[in-house]
């Protein structure tokens, strides 16, 4: 089987296709949305290609818990 990026909707997301089977998607740093991104599989008959879909959020705030020691006497 052959894979290949067929279409992506929005370059910012990056979307790169590794080792024939991997794919790998590093948005533009800084950079908010989303993408579709379609990938065709073939072999030497036939093709058939399906498409996802890519959100890049804002990653939200993590809370901390005070670290709170007992001094022992």
């Amino acid at each position: 089987m052959d894979f290949r990026i067929a279409n992506v909707t929005d370059w910012r997301c990056r979307v790169s296709l590794e080792g024939n089977r991997w794919i790998n998607l590093a948005p533009i740093p800084g950079w908010l949305g989303r993408c579709d991104v379609t990938i065709q599989a073939s072999d030497s008959l036939r093709a058939a290609d399906d498409t996802f879909q890519v959100n890049v959020v804002p990653v939200r705030a993590r809370v901390f818990l005070p670290l709170v020691l007992k001094n022992r006497p």
